[in-house]
């Protein structure tokens, strides 16, 4: 059968649009048609990937995503692999590292900052026996040096908050003087005290002696005056007491209380160790910064 050029010429275009409708069925193409043909254009791919970020799982042609086919079937591939989930065509990954990467990178970066201080996660047994200026040696050493800066400035610490303490008790102690002196006398409240106890004991004499509801009634009375000059009495005792103990405790406050000197001396001590514990570290890891000293410290099970 022969046909016309005519006719040749539109056999030919109902295939070519065959095969864009083809094309856009499998995957979303924007088709323009010019005055030279027809015009295809590609949405760019973005593979999800393992990662979910940004892949390279279209392939344009012969790109990653469909291997050596041609510049509309690479398209097409390369969008089926961008919308696919998990490990699709060419690089559909993705090159993100996450959460996980990134963990695993700083991890690389401590134990590289650590160097041989990496051995600071020896057994016990070996941490007891290891030579001085080895490897496990010196990271136990740095655990030794870290420690005692911790004890120094606890000992520091400690001596400040006396010196607080004491400056507070000094201010208050004029008042708790005051308190003191106004306070009744003890001495004056112990004889009141014992008097109301003979009181007492012959107004229960009396009762039991009465003969009849007046006396009963009287000796009653005697008793009741008697327990409350006691309470009484009592009630003076503590007070005067707690005056005192007032003052005798914030005497002992500022009496304990460590001198200048001896706080200048725990200051010079806790620089010492500060200084004992950083070359220590030195000593132990390549990159002897605190976040490594703290590396190693997890290491060695230590604050």
């Amino acid at each position: 059968m022969f046909l016309t050029t005519n006719q040749r010429s539109l056999a030919s275009s109902l295939v070519r649009c065959s095969a864009v409708a083809l094309i856009a069925a499998v995957m979303p193409l924007g088709v323009t048609f010019t005055d030279n043909g027809i015009s295809i254009d590609a949405p760019a791919a973005h593979a999800k990937g393992n990662g979910g970020e940004h892949g390279n799982g279209g392939g344009n042609g012969n790109g990653n995503a469909g291997g050596n086919a041609g510049a509309a079937g690479g398209q097409a591939a390369g969008a089926e692999a961008a919308e696919s989930p998990g490990n699709g065509h060419g690089n559909a990954n993705g090159h993100s590292k996450g959460v996980a990467g990134v963990a695993a990178n700083n991890h690389g970066a401590i134990s590289s900052g650590l160097g041989r201080g990496n051995a600071g996660h020896a057994a016990a047994p070996a941490k007891a026996h290891a030579a001085p200026h080895s490897a496990v040696g010196t990271a136990v050493a740095y655990g030794a040096a870290r420690e005692a800066t911790a004890t120094a400035e606890d000992d520091l610490a400690a001596a400040q908050a006396a010196v607080e303490a004491a400056a507070a008790a000094a201010a208050a102690l004029p008042g708790l003087e005051a308190d003191l002196a106004a306070a009744p006398d003890p001495v004056t409240a112990q004889a009141d005290l014992d008097q109301a106890k003979a009181d007492l004991a012959a107004a229960q004499a009396a009762l039991g002696a009465a003969v009849d509801a007046a006396a009963e009634e009287a000796a009653q009375m005697d008793i009741d005056q008697a327990n409350a000059d006691i309470d009484a009495a009592q009630a003076d005792l503590d007070a005067a007491a707690a005056a005192q103990k007032a003052v005798d405790d914030a005497q002992e406050t500022i009496d304990a209380a460590p001198t200048a000197q001896e706080v200048a001396d725990l200051e010079m001590a806790v620089e010492t160790a500060e200084d004992d514990e950083q070359a220590a570290l030195e000593a132990a890891v390549k990159d002897p910064t605190e976040e490594i000293g703290d590396a190693l410290a997890d290491l060695l099970g230590i604050d």
